[in-house]
């Protein structure tokens, strides 16, 4: 009998000898569990996020959610009435929403949302990445610094109306740069405004609107004119900024920008290329890539 129990007491001693294996992994490997909840939340639309929405394809708004209803969501935006101490407020599709506590880290190429002023959202491509600073330029072609939290990651289907954008806008600058640089309407050498011809008048940046001329007021070196229609008073101008509106087939070449005579008198003449010239007719394409035939007698042609 003693020489049992002094045995199971050996035993005993070995036991706790034995060191907790299952207890010293559970101190040192962290279980997943404990990962997912260390884990980011992504934030969420919900009543009082703060968000920016898609109103149309290319334009976006920020604002405050104020009620969602199925898969509309209602937000408030602007600054309140002075009356009733109200907010305006505006209903989108909730997958055109996207909350502003959801920064996206970009790469360059981006279409993205971004903000470009203190509450103002435009169309933006990201341009390079240095650093904290991402350099975007927006639907102007203006270049800004921002970080990420001034950029939003739409759904799919919006970046790719936002590059569609982009590259239409920057199509546009093209040809209104290239339309610039090419002058300004003919005008036959030694012509001199007299009273009552009809001309072209320069109005702002590159636009010409039809008009008369009331009087030439030479000891002044103005010209008094008159625009088609009443939308604008009679004013004095310097003879550089009229031109005589065609009464005659132009003189005018392939490649060439040209102002087209517009279809009703008070608008503004039509800024064009053309494309190809034949004996009574020009086939002519504007900014948007819209192509037409017009007359010779119909066009001014922009020169040096």
């Amino acid at each position: 009998m003693l020489k049992r129990t002094t045995t199971v007491g050996l035993l005993g001693l070995v036991l706790l000898a034995i060191p907790a294996c299952d207890s010293k992994d559970d101190d040192t490997t962290p279980s997943s569990s404990t990962e997912a909840s260390a884990a980011p939340k992504k934030a969420t639309v919900e009543v009082g996020s703060e968000i920016v929405a898609a109103t149309s394809k290319t334009s976006f708004r920020e604002g405050k959610v104020s009620k969602i209803e199925g898969s509309k969501v209602t937000f408030e935006y602007g600054t309140p009435d002075k009356k009733t101490n109200k907010r305006p407020t505006q209903t989108v599709d909730k997958n055109k929403v996207w909350p502003i506590a959801n920064p996206y880290g970009p790469k360059a190429g981006d279409h993205l949302v971004c903000k470009v002023s203190t509450t103002s959202w435009h169309p933006c491509v990201v341009k390079t990445i240095e650093g904290e600073v991402i350099k975007i330029e927006d639907h102007y072609g203006k270049a800004h610094n921002v970080n990420k939290g001034a950029v939003l990651k739409p759904d799919a289907a919006t970046q790719a109306n936002i590059k569609e954008f982009l590259a239409k806008e920057a199509k546009h600058r093209a040809f209104d740069k290239a339309f610039e640089a090419a002058g300004k309407p003919f005008k036959p050498a030694g012509w001199i405004p007299k009273k009552g011809e009809k001309i072209v008048i320069h109005f702002v940046g590159t636009s010409w609107y039809g008009g008369s001329v009331v009087e030439h007021k030479k000891d002044k070196g103005k010209v008094r004119i008159d625009w088609e229609g009443d939308t604008w008073d009679d004013r004095d101008v310097a003879p550089d900024e009229v031109a005589p509106q065609p009464n005659k087939p132009m003189d005018v070449k392939e490649g060439q920008f040209v102002i087209v005579r517009p279809k009703s008198a008070t608008m503004r003449w039509e800024h064009n290329k053309i494309l190809s010239v034949t004996d009574d007719a020009l086939e002519v394409v504007n900014r948007d890539d819209s192509k037409r035939k017009v007359s010779k007698n119909d066009v001014l042609p922009i020169v040096p």
